[in-house]
């Protein structure tokens, strides 16, 4: 049995599934469905089943940080748009999935190293269905962001057209001004809040990467040892 056979018989074993459905392009991530806990879990039992360092795995290489900021899709897109450079770094910082091919290489090195940005990424119509629910979500949100700018304005400049009579309603007064809050101030930490994320994985990515160059150096490190 080659070790590429015993890390297929390994994997199966630990996912619950079938030898003969597993393929060198099987991905843990996406076709196994390892969360962030499982993962962790399936890393511990391969290191000490086939001997490998893995102090080079972070879990961050292959889950992102969730943004709960309905706007956020539609910031990402400004910022590619913005950057061609910016959108290209993002897409080398996705999460990387890590196949059963990628297993048996390491296991044969003895050291772990991140995977490649996987650029054949096979089409999903349920990935492709979340994708357009978000990016519908984030167009409603941004009308809705529009209208509070239009009428905070519309209230606004209607009060200080109106200003002694308009004084005597101090609920309309502050509507203008909250409206005005909310449509330019959501935005605005919305923009801050993807720059910060994307800052995140672009830092990951590159943590990612120089723990990829120093495999080899961990490698022969472990050879001399032996």
């Amino acid at each position: 049995m080659t070790l590429y056979d015993e890390v297929r018989v390994f994997v199966a074993e630990q996912a619950g599934t079938t030898v003969d459905s597993l393929m060198p392009e099987t991905g843990l991530l996406t076709d196994l469905r390892l969360d962030p806990p499982s993962l962790e879990s399936f890393l511990r039992a391969y290191a000490d089943r086939f001997g490998v360092d893995v102090a080079a795995f972070r879990t961050s290489h292959h889950f992102a940080a969730q943004q709960f900021d309905p706007l956020s899709p539609m910031m990402l897109m400004l910022f590619r748009l913005l950057s061609s450079g910016t959108a290209q770094k993002l897409a080398d910082a996705e999460p990387r999935d890590i196949t059963l091919y990628h297993l048996a290489t390491c296991a044969e090195r003895k050291v772990w190293a991140p995977p490649q940005p996987r650029r054949d990424v096979p089409w999903s119509a349920a990935t492709h269905a979340f994708d357009l629910i978000q990016a519908f979500i984030s167009l409603g949100v941004f009308v809705i962001v529009l209208f509070c700018v239009f009428v905070g304005a519309t209230l606004v400049g209607f009060a200080l057209a109106q200003w002694p009579r308009f004084a005597m309603d101090p609920l309309t007064v502050l509507a203008g001004p909250l409206f005005l809050i909310f449509g330019i101030g959501y935005p605005l930490w919305s923009f801050r809040n993807t720059r910060t994320w994307i800052g995140h994985r672009l830092a990951v990515s590159a943590l990612s990467d120089d723990a990829k160059k120093k495999a080899p150096e961990r490698e022969a490190a472990g050879a001399t040892l032996q």
